[in-house]
């Protein structure tokens, strides 16, 4: 799951090699804890580094969706993007 990939990413950043002085390492492993395996709306799909508009699955967690996935346009130009379209 998304927390345990997560605490692998960080245990192997903390036993690599690296320097406190250097922000690119703390930067690239907070945007790997940023990814969304399964995004609920299209803020988590921008999160993921998807910046074209188009349709995506998205798996959002109500009790009407059941958690199952779905379809969606994702507007990634307007107002800074992650807009969720229902289709």
């Amino acid at each position: 799951t998304k927390i345990t990939f997560c605490l692998v990413a960080v245990l192997l950043f903390i036993s690599s090699d690296f320097s406190f002085t250097s922000a690119s390492n703390i930067n690239a492993e907070q945007k790997i804890c940023k990814n969304h395996t399964k995004p609920m709306d299209c803020g988590e799909v921008l999160d993921n580094g998807n910046t074209e508009s188009g349709i995506y699955t998205i798996w959002p967690r109500s009790r009407v969706s059941k958690y199952e996935s779905l379809e969606v346009y994702c507007d990634m130009e307007t107002a800074g993007g992650g807009w969720t379209v229902m289709l």
